[in-house]
């Protein structure tokens, strides 16, 4: 049962780690919505916010998207939430976040 309740946060260091390192940049990059449909997605640049936020370029981070910051945010909270049984808190943290992707998308059009 405590397998269970890790696993996620030993998927989300590999994750930091993969980011931290840059292996991101020498994948192929392929997205549907700017390819297919000429604009942005409402998580692009995330990747690129979070190696700024990694590198300790917090404003650089947040000019980018501010998805970066928040869903590192976000999914230590929400680690925290679902040890603890905190499930309400587990819904509003979803919702908040879907706040954001919104409010970056929307900052996306408007650059």
């Amino acid at each position: 049962m405590v397998i269970k309740k890790v696993l996620p946060m030993l998927f989300l260091v590999f994750i930091s780690c993969y980011i931290y390192f840059g292996l991101g940049r020498y994948l192929f990059h392929f997205c549907f919505f700017d390819d297919f449909l000429g604009f942005h997605c409402p998580l692009c640049k995330t990747t690129l916010a979070i190696e700024f936020l990694f590198q300790g370029n917090l404003k650089s981070s947040i000019q980018t998207s501010i998805v970066g910051l928040s869903i590192i945010l976000y999914f230590i909270f929400y680690q925290v939430f679902l040890f603890f049984g905190e499930l309400k808190k587990i819904c509003i943290l979803d919702k908040l976040f879907i706040y954001l992707v919104l409010i970056n998308y929307l900052y996306l059009l408007c650059q």
